[in-house]
């Protein structure tokens, strides 16, 4: 509270050190941006749609974007930036062989697009088609905007191939282009690992702790180091979802190729239905024993669990097609709803009947 004597349509205030300042004049660092559209733009045209659809997805909803591309494309089948937006969509919504098409479409039009290549690249990968991965990533990281991002799943892809040192190559790349790309780090820190690099895996572990002092990927990494820093299974109890903590490390390892990481996280992950199947299905893939973990995730109750992650989508179908309970069904069905993949989650929902013993 400050008394001023002065005029109070003519008062300025200014506090350098926090670069705040202020001007009573309401013509002050007035802009000149447009609040209304043009009286005249078909917002029914193809772009008129693409741009809802795009704004749609910046507002996180996706299934009215998916409405508005598709609407786009009626119109305007070959229309790119549409084509490139709903290769985004789907590969968001977990649709990679759709995400995978849709960009080839896309890259058709124009082979060199940034982003239909990084699309496609990603969707491939996330297929088991590295070929066509690295050269949809390669392509895009000549676009300014999709440089670091591509280069990091490159590196990312040559960890899969247990190949640490193009992983540290490529991370390296990254980072030349935003040294703040904290996945580029955790990838650099594991692929220092994999190297046997101790000094230089601990330097990006510091690094990223200036970043992230709170970051469960360092904690976790550097128990991996000296045990006696592995975290316990109740380290991230003080955190409001520990057990998406543990899961969200699973992720990040099992897209790296690192399933050993990802076993020890699952293991520490505690009674919560989701990483109990990701472990039963790992198991599975390793032909090893699944049963007794599957059981015990249908044996746990469904309130709160709220899957969320495309990674879960092979998982939970797996689980569907192995367990006797309706619970995965439900799991499933719940994911494939937040993903647009209504009709299915619908079904798998009505195929239930009367199976389930909880409300929702």
């Amino acid at each position: 509270s400050i008394k001023s004597a002065g005029s109070e349509g003519n008062l300025a205030a200014e506090m350098p050190r926090i670069l705040l300042q202020w001007d009573a004049d309401p013509g002050f660092n007035a802009l000149k941006r447009p609040l209304e559209t043009p009286a005249a733009f078909d917002w029914n045209s193809a772009y008129g749609l693409y741009v809802q659809g795009k704004e749609d997805m910046d507002q996180k909803h996706f299934v009215s974007a998916a409405e508005k591309l598709a609407q786009s494309l009626a119109k305007a089948p070959d229309y790119l930036p549409a084509l490139v937006k709903m290769a985004e969509l789907y590969y968001r919504n977990g649709q990679y062989s759709e995400a995978f098409s849709t960009a080839k479409k896309a890259l058709a039009i124009d082979n060199h697009d940034g982003a239909a290549n990084y699309y496609y690249g990603l969707a491939a990968g996330e297929s088991g088609d590295r070929v066509n991965a690295k050269d949809g990533l390669g392509i895009a990281s000549l676009s300014g905007e999709y440089r670091s991002p591509a280069y990091s799943k490159l590196a990312e892809i040559y960890l899969q191939e247990d190949d640490p040192q193009r992983a540290l190559h490529y991370t390296e790349l990254a980072l030349d282009f935003n040294r703040y790309a904290v996945r580029a780090l955790e990838t650099r820190a594991i692929a220092f690992r994999r190297s046997g690099d101790r000094i230089g895996a601990l330097a990006v572990l510091a690094e990223l702790e200036g970043q992230l002092p709170l970051s469960p990927f360092v904690r976790f990494e550097k128990g991996l180091w000296d045990p006696a820093q592995q975290p316990g299974p109740r380290a991230f109890d003080r955190s409001e979802l520990p057990q998406e903590v543990w899961m969200e490390l699973v992720s990040g390892y099992v897209q790296r190729g690192c399933r050993e990481e990802a076993m020890a996280c699952l293991r520490l992950s505690g009674d919560y239905p989701l990483p109990l199947y990701w472990k039963a299905y790992l198991n599975a893939q390793n032909g090893e024993a699944f049963n007794e973990t599957l059981a015990e995730a249908d044996r746990l109750p469904s309130q709160l669990v709220f899957p969320f992650r495309a990674e879960m989508i092979p998982v939970l179908r797996w689980a569907v097609s192995v367990s006797e309970s309706w619970k995965p069904h439900y799991y499933l069905a719940l994911l494939l709803n937040d993903k647009g993949q209504r009709e299915e989650a619908y079904g798998l929902v009505r195929s239930l009947d009367d199976r389930p013993d909880a409300a929702p």
